[in-house]
């Protein structure tokens, strides 16, 4: 709660997602749902509508309206997940926060999907097709699906970290008071200095995430199976 009130507010609204392409007009990455740190962080210089509020684009596919309205649906408990991260954080990184509201979309809707157009499984398939991104940047890949790559990375990072370490990893994620990669880490083991941790815990897992990555198809049991995805099984990832 930042703001005294104790309602979540939701705002359905045509919130502008465009990006400005080089050589032509600009497109819609289809960004269905959005929370601005200035709402819920205490710096004063920070305003915008002040409530503990996530938005929901309601101006996505109005040419569909039964796909509209899952999108809306699905990314309901999203914007509830990344509001929770960056009400406790506003000055969380982005690709953490958007990566939460994709766990949290899974959890409760499954492996959502709008062939072609949008959903998880959208996304794992963007991911799959080229895979070559950087973790910690959101908008690394090509836009469509909002970055629907970026997407499915950080999701699988997250599912990942909860099969290699625990189940609630991702709650002691939200609710931590650092942010960034020291995050992830003192989520992994709190017991390991700042100082060390990176070497001790990250990159051992990342390393193994990335295998991950290009095993996973194998569904093997290998060192225990930490080179697959037990939340994709019988999946064609």
């Amino acid at each position: 709660d930042t703001d005294s009130d104790p309602r979540i507010w939701i705002v359905f609204a045509d919130f502008p997602d465009y990006y400005q392409n080089q050589n032509a007009p600009s497109t819609r990455v289809n960004r269905a749902a959005y929370v601005n740190p200035a709402d819920v962080d205490p710096d004063t210089s920070a305003v915008f509508n002040e409530h503990d509020i996530f938005y929901i684009n309601a101006g996505l596919m109005r040419n569909s309206p039964t796909n509209a309205s899952k999108l809306r649906t699905w990314f309901i408990p999203s914007g509830l997940a990344m509001l929770i991260r960056t009400g406790t954080r506003p000055d969380e990184e982005i690709w953490i926060v958007r990566g939460l509201g994709q766990v949290a979309q899974f959890e409760i809707y499954g492996m959502t999907y709008i062939p072609n157009t949008a959903g998880i499984q959208q996304c794992l398939r963007l991911f799959s097709a080229a895979p070559d991104l950087e973790l910690a940047s959101w908008a690394s890949g090509d836009k469509p699906a909002d970055f629907g790559r970026n997407l499915a990375q950080e999701l699988l990072w997250f599912m990942y970290l909860r099969q290699r370490v625990d189940d609630s990893i991702c709650y002691d994620i939200a609710q931590s008071d650092t942010t960034g990669m020291i995050n992830i880490t003192r989520a992994i083991d709190p017991s390991v200095p700042d100082s060390l941790a990176p070497d001790q815990l990250l990159f051992p897992l990342y390393e193994d995430y990335l295998i991950a990555n290009v095993v996973n198809h194998l569904d093997s049991d290998y060192e225990g199976g930490i080179y697959r995805y037990d939340f994709l099984e019988g999946a064609s990832y």
